[in-house]
This record gives C-alpha cells, sequence and structure tokens, in this order.
C-alpha cells in the first residue's frame, strides 16, 4: 500500500500512512489528500453542472476542474485564520466571492459533507513512525484517529465562521474523520513459498479502532448458492498486488483462519473485528488451518462456473483455500463469513467434530441449575429470536445468558464422554427486522449496521468473549427450529423427538420457510439445515450425526422440535415469544 495516500474505491475512502500526516489545521489543508477531496468535489459539481459554481469569475467557471481546485484552495486555507472581507479581495477569486457568501457558506458545507458521505478508512503502519516516550503506540494511534476527527470538524468550523462572521449556537460532534482506523504491518507467516511470495507483502490487521455507530451499505444485500469443493487450487494462479489487500487473521472457534480482502470490500473486511476475534501475539507464529481470498481477479477464477465460490484441500500442506472474486454480486457479508464458517466446518468433520447451524447458549437461573440450549436451523429459522425473547421473557427468573454460538458451532465428545457444545463467533449477525423492538438502538455505540435502508438489514454486534466460545458446555436440550408449521393441537410448540432414527430424519431434512436472507423462496429443504459444509462430505457427516445422536439419547439429552413460526406472516414476534415461553415451562417443569 502506498504510504500519505488517499484513495478511493466504491464509496469508500483510505488513507494510508506510517505517521500521523498532519497536526494543524493548515497542515491538514495543505495535505495532498485534502487537495483530493476538493478536487474530486469540484469534478462532481462540474458533472452535475452545480448552481455552486456561480460563486466563481465566469472566466474561472469554464476552467476544467483541477485549475478551479488550484485556484480555490489557497482561499480556504487563509479562510482558516481570516475573515472573508479580507481573504476575497486579495484572492483570485475577487469581490465576487463577497457578493455570493451564502453560496460560498453552501460551498463549504457541501464540501464537508461530501468528505463525509464517504466511508472512511484510516490504515496505519505501526512498524513505521515513533511512538511518544513512556506511552503504548495501539493507544496512541488511537488518540492520533481522535485529534484527526477534531483537525477535520475544527477546520470546518474556522472556515465557516470566517466567512459567516457568526458562530454556531448548537455543536454537533459528528463523525468528520475517519470511521475506522487499520493499525497493520508486516508479518512473517508460515505459508508454502508459492503462497507467501504471492501473500507474503500484504498489510496484516494488528488493530482495529471503529467509531459507531459504522454504517455501512456493500454492493448486495443476500447471498445465494453454496461453497463447493473444487479440484483446482485458486490461489495458484491469482494475481496478488499487495498494495490494494489486507489481512485480517482470525479466530474462528479454535482455528485460525487467514482472510485476505481486496479493498473493494474494505468495508466488509473491517467489518470482521465485530464477528471473530483477531489472531494476535504468539498465535500468529503457528501455520494457519485456512486461509481466505475475499476479491480476487474476476479473470482468475473463469474456471469454476457461472457461481465461482469454491474451496481447495490442500493435501500436501494440510491447508484449506477459499476464494471469491471481486464482483459486486458477491459484495455481502455472508459471503464472508459464511465461507469462513464452511472452512471451519469441513476441518471439523475431519477432526471428529459436529457442525452445529444454529444458536446455542447457556442460561444460570436464580432459583435451580443452569441448563445449556442449543438449537439448530437454517438462516431465519428463528434461533436467536427464540433465545432473545427467551431472555426477555425470563429476565426476572435469570441471572446471565451465556452465548456461546449465535450462528455455527460444533459438538465433541470429552474424555469422560460427554457431549459439548462450542462456539466459533464472538459475535452476531443479526437481521434488524428481528430483534426485539428498541434493541438494535440500544446497541448503537457497539453495533456495525448494513443496508439499514433495505430488506435483510443487519447488524453486526458482539456478544461473548473467545474465553466463553471456545469453553465447551454440556448440552441438556437440542432442538430443531420448526419455521412453517403452524401450532395446534397435533403440532406442539414443543414436541419430543422419541428415538435418533426419528430424530435424524427430522433434522436432516432441515425444512425452513425463507425469509428473504438469500434468494431462496418458498420452503426449502437443506441437509442438516447447514449447507456450509455436511452437504458436501455427507458421507463423513452421517457418519458423525449417527454416533452423536445416539449419545444424546443415552445422555438423557431433550432432543425435540421448536416451532418458532417466524416463517409465517404476521408471526414474526408473536411466534418466537411463544416458543420461548413454552421453552421456559418447559425448563422449570424438568428440575421440578
Amino acid at each position: 500500500m502506498q504510504t500519505n495516500q488517499l484513495s478511493w474505491a466504491r464509496n469508500q475512502a483510505l488513507l494510508t500512512v506510517r505517521e500521523q500526516p498532519c497536526k494543524t489545521e493548515k497542515e491538514l489543508l495543505q495535505s495532498n489528500p485534502a487537495q483530493k477531496v476538493l478536487l474530486k468535489f469540484i469534478e462532481k459539481l462540474k458533472n452535475n453542472q452545480s448552481r455552486l459554481l456561480s460563486i466563481l469569475p465566469d472566466e474561472l467557471a469554464d476552467q476544467p476542474a483541477p485549475t478551479i481546485a488550484e485556484r480555490i484552495h489557497p482561499v480556504l486555507i487563509d479562510l482558516l485564520e481570516n475573515p472573508l472581507e479580507k481573504v476575497g479581495p486579495r484572492s483570485e477569486l475577487g469581490e465576487r466571492i463577497l457578493e455570493h457568501r451564502g453560496k460560498f457558506h453552501q460551498f463549504i458545507e457541501k464540501l464537508y459533507d461530501y468528505w463525509r458521505e464517504y466511508t472512511r478508512f484510516l490504515v496505519k503502519w505501526t512498524g513505521y513512525g515513533s511512538s511518544e516516550e513512556g506511552t503504548r503506540p495501539y493507544l496512541q494511534f488511537n488518540r492520533e484517529l481522535d485529534e484527526l476527527t477534531e483537525l477535520v470538524r475544527s477546520a470546518y468550523r474556522s472556515i465557516a465562521e470566517n466567512i459567516t462572521n457568526s458562530h454556531p449556537i448548537v455543536y454537533r460532534q459528528v463523525s468528520a474523520g475517519f470511521e475506522v482506523g487499520l493499525a497493520v504491518d508486516k508479518k512473517d507467516f508460515h505459508y508454502p513459498e508459492k503462497l507467501k511470495r504471492k501473500f507474503g507483502q500484504v498489510p496484516v490487521i494488528e488493530q482495529v479502532t471503529i467509531e459507531p455507530p459504522f454504517v455501512i451499505d456493500p454492493p448486495m444485500n443476500k447471498r445465494t448458492g453454496r461453497f463447493k469443493e473444487t479440484d483446482k487450487n485458486p490461489l495458484e494462479n491469482a494475481e496478488i498486488n499487495p498494495q490494494n489487500w489486507l489481512c485480517y487473521p482470525a479466530k474462528v472457534g479454535d482455528l485460525r483462519i487467514d482472510v485476505f480482502f481486496h479493498q473493494e470490500f474494505l468495508d466488509l473486511g473491517a467489518s470482521l473485528a465485530n464477528l471473530f476475534e483477531l489472531v494476535t501475539g504468539e498465535d500468529l507464529e503457528r501455520s494457519p488451518d485456512a486461509i481466505y481470498a475475499y476479491g480476487l481477479d474476476p479473470s482468475n477464477m473463469k474456471g469454476y462456473g457461472d457461481l465461482p465460490t469454491v474451496f481447495y484441500r490442500d493435501e500436501e500442506n494440510d491447508l484449506l483455500y477459499g476464494a471469491l472474486p471481486r464482483e459486486d454480486r458477491f459484495g455481502y457479508f455472508g459471503y464472508v463469513k459464511k465461507m469462513m464458517l464452511t472452512l471451519h466446518n469441513v476441518i471439523a468433520m475431519d477432526r471428529g467434530r459436529l457442525p452445529l447451524h444454529g444458536a446455542m447458549t447457556r442460561i444460570f437461573f436464580k432459583d435451580r441449575d443452569p441448563v445449556s440450549i442449543a438449537i439448530m436451523g437454517g438462516s431465519g429459522a428463528g434461533k436467536s429470536e427464540t433465545l432473545e425473547a427467551f431472555r426477555v421473557i425470563a429476565e426476572e427468573s435469570i441471572q446471565e445468558m451465556e452465548i456461546i454460538c449465535d450462528d455455527m458451532g460444533s459438538l465433541g465428545i470429552d474424555d469422560e464422554g460427554r457431549i459439548l457444545g462450542y462456539g466459533t463467533e464472538t459475535g452476531a449477525f443479526v437481521r434488524l427486522d428481528d430483534l426485539q423492538k428498541g434493541y438494535a438502538f440500544s446497541q448503537l455505540d457497539r453495533s456495525i449496521f448494513m443496508s439499514p435502508q433495505r430488506t435483510n438489514a443487519r447488524a453486526l454486534m458482539p456478544v461473548a468473549p473467545i474465553e466463553k466460545v471456545l469453553e465447551g458446555v454440556p448440552i441438556d436440550y437440542l432442538f430443531y427450529a420448526n419455521n412453517y408449521e403452524e401450532v395446534d393441537s397435533d403440532h406442539p410448540t414443543i414436541e419430543k423427538i422419541g428415538n435418533p432414527e426419528s430424530a435424524l430424519g427430522i433434522f436432516s431434512e432441515g425444512a425452513r420457510m425463507s425469509k428473504g436472507t438469500t434468494t431462496e423462496k418458498g420452503l426449502s429443504h437443506t441437509y442438516f439445515a447447514n449447507p456450509f459444509g455436511p452437504p458436501q462430505f455427507k458421507e463423513i457427516h452421517d457418519e458423525l450425526a449417527g454416533e452423536f445422536f445416539e449419545q444424546f439419547y443415552n445422555d438423557g439429552v431433550f432432543v425435540g422440535q421448536l416451532r418458532t413460526r417466524l416463517g409465517i406472516a404476521g408471526m414474526e414476534t408473536k411466534g418466537p415469544e411463544k416458543a420461548a415461553r413454552d421453552l421456559l415451562d418447559l425448563v422449570r417443569e424438568s428440575q421440578e
């Protein structure tokens, strides 16, 4: 990545630096990035034939955008410290600027808004520059982000006040600098030699700083298809320009998956910080379990079909590789997350664990023993919604609910023969429509919001520390989330399944009503409600599932269906609430 350079990708602005770029308002406006912003803004005004250009002398307004920017730039610098009456006559804009004071003020307001409309990222190389003696460099990085935000705000206010000869009575401390800061450095990873040559120079993220609420609007809001195994290594012929890529080494359960993402998908790649713990320190010294390249040149993936979402098993180096092309149709966070979870699930099955597409929580009551509940089901089945309703309904009865996994976990058997549940993510990727009213707003200071104005609007929020995700908890209740059947005398909200064979039939059928989270419509069926690994390796999964379900019944685990009715119109809230109430009654009755 070139340093002290401002680059653009989609609606994103990315500034890469090796040291703090500026410390005063004047240094800020004199910087190359500030001049680039001004030029792009004027190009937009020219393309739109904006009336704001009437502030310019006629002969200047007809000039190309670079010439206009060159003439306006020194005027803005002068306005940092001097009133318009003094600046105008001595500038190339002349007396005309005084005649259009109001429009010139609008020009400044629009320029400020234009910059803030971008999703703004600062990438700083931590291996360069110097820290003040006695300070911790990462805290210093956060301070520098705050100082840049204040510089942008104060520069705007200084100019505006010198144009209007007044100052606001109400100040709004809006986000004016950078919304996301990424501290990066180069790392010497233990990769096969060919991969080291391709990816070895890509900056590796060491720290992420997010200024909430962070709202992004990526190109897509749904995912389609599934991830396929291929017999060709998609990274073999991949062309990687390190200046355009970043690496987020992620803890996915107890695995390490190194995610390389192109800056076109910078907003989605940086959002990983709210879902997966960042691998740091000594954990970076061991080899990863998988490598995922998100955003390869489409020409590098032409041989992988119409939906080139593929993964490859490198037997020689004991690694899995995932890859997707850099196309708008794959610009959705589901493609980042679900490929990572597919890689996780394939490795989990290789190691004798059973993947679980569902939500799992450990509930501590005030007056009874804790219980662990796992709810399996597809996207939009009502898993997380039911557990969230349970939290609200049982608030007076519970001490704490520990989330083990919100979407994907795995089941393993310990040395004592007990089935334990493990998580993969420290965050949750949830539909805004399925949250309790007002809950999303209570999480504004921690969440990343994706496409809030569209169908399948999502919030990405941290929910569990990595220690709880990896701890392993015994399972007391295992349910299949049935979101499509109405409740009646023959189909109760909670229906116990009598034996392993019947349970395997229901769970493996994986029926659910689509909720608009994918491109599927109507009632669909997915093997074990989990298209992320099990269908691709069905024989291995069948054997594991048989062993685990047999063990569930031997251990006395309650196995059943939970009818959430989330897929039935009008029951999106009432369905999970009724399921939660009946679940609470079941837990109480079983301990009396």
